[in-house]
């Protein structure tokens, strides 16, 4: 579903890419890449958090993310669910969109201080990402 709504809204994207944060090696269900910010971000779906083993191995690559210095809806998403419980195309569309429009407004800001923007995360084919710089 995910990858539908990238597709929908026209983004560039790699599926379960080979991707280095904090020194461990890792495949984040999605990296987008935004060439007009020069950046990309990870998109995690987390849908299975009913089952305590995958809510635990999860929760402690999601800690590694942060203290990779990645911020949640800056550098990750995170869309969660259950059995019985999973977001709609319609809520991951909005929260994408929502984070494009803080590219904006973030990247706009720095161009009229005379800064130039700093990508997140060097997506290079199929290699690994090896580094975050925020």
């Amino acid at each position: 579903m995910i990858a539908q709504v990238l597709d929908s809204l026209g983004l560039e994207y790699k599926y379960e890419p080979e991707v280095i944060v904090g020194g461990e090696t890792y495949y984040p269900d999605f990296a987008v890449w935004f060439p007009e910010f020069g950046r990309c971000i990870f998109i995690e779906f987390l849908g299975m958090l009913d089952r305590q083993n995958y809510a635990y191995k999860n929760g402690i690559k999601i800690a590694n993310y942060l203290n990779a210095g990645m911020v949640i809806n800056r550098d990750i998403l995170i869309f969660c669910g259950t059995k019985n419980s999973m977001p709609t195309a319609d809520e991951i569309a909005e929260d994408i969109i929502a984070l494009i429009t803080k590219f904006c407004r973030m990247y706009s800001s720095c161009n009229q201080m005379g800064r130039e923007s700093t990508p997140s995360c060097t997506l290079l084919s199929s290699k690994p990402v090896q580094g975050i710089v925020l």
